[in-house]
């Protein structure tokens, strides 16, 4: 396919992922079930089907899982996102602020990667959030560790 042949597909890909989105917008379609709905609509059209996966990680997300599937996604890379912003800015030592920066650049690239690849059930953006979420914790975790115990008397 030639790359104005490609760039007419993404964008049918992109129109059809947000027409079962608004045609589905609870659940969707579907998990993984992107290219039977298009080659079900191919078939009511009298068309040949695409045979592609959406390429776009939020419309494939929201056309397979609904708006309830979109949500839950985008809000778990923004919880990612805003917990290494705040390790980032105000971790306790350089070493800590640094992997918190390397770990969020690191979502930015999948953030933006997801925008024209089908990534929504692939183990890189779940991965990236699953250790988002552990350096969080640990990070808070050793911050208690570290304070002082406050109102015990040491004997």
């Amino acid at each position: 396919i030639s790359a104005a042949g490609s760039a007419v597909a993404r964008r049918q890909l992109l129109l059809r992922g947000l027409q079962f989105t608004l045609e589905n917008p609870l659940l969707g379609v579907g998990p993984g079930q992107f290219m039977q709905a298009e080659v079900n609509l191919a078939a009511k059209e009298h068309r040949k089907a695409l045979w592609m996966a959406s390429h776009n990680a939020y419309t494939e997300t929201s056309s397979e899982t609904g708006i309830v599937g979109l949500v839950l996604f985008l809000v778990a890379f923004f919880g990612a996102q805003v917990g290494l912003r705040r390790i980032r800015k105000y971790g306790p030592d350089l070493l800590t602020r640094r992997m918190a920066l390397f770990t969020q650049l690191a979502l930015i690239v999948a953030t933006i990667s997801a925008l024209f690849l089908t990534l929504g059930y692939s183990g890189l953006i779940w991965v990236l959030i699953g250790l988002s979420g552990t350096f969080q914790l640990a990070v808070a975790r050793q911050a208690k560790l570290a304070q002082p115990h406050q109102g015990k008397q040491v004997r």
